[in-house]
């Protein structure tokens, strides 16, 4: 996850940095951050579990680069998305 945060950390803008709260949703308090949501936040596990899914319709709408980090280093969470929504518009 360090090498992860690394990566995004050298190709992100100051435009994309709320992209950390994706493997923040995952890690909890224990991700090391420097923006997001604040300590405790995930605690409630309905913030934890729809945070991913906010994290990738946002940047399929309005960030495609951080899209491609998305679908980069986690694509069976945006297969399962994809298709959900593909599900509800049908």
């Amino acid at each position: 996850m360090t090498n992860m945060r690394c990566k995004v950390n050298q190709r992100r803008r100051s435009h994309e940095e709320h992209r950390e709260t994706y493997p923040q949703a995952a890690l909890g308090d224990d991700y090391p951050r420097s923006v997001g949501h604040g300590n405790g936040y995930f605690s409630d596990f309905a913030h934890a579990c729809a945070e991913p899914w906010a994290e990738i319709m946002d940047a399929q709408l309005a960030n495609p680069k951080a899209y491609e980090l998305i679908e980069q280093y986690f694509p069976q969470s945006v297969t399962i998305f994809n298709t959900m929504v593909k599900e509800v518009l049908a």
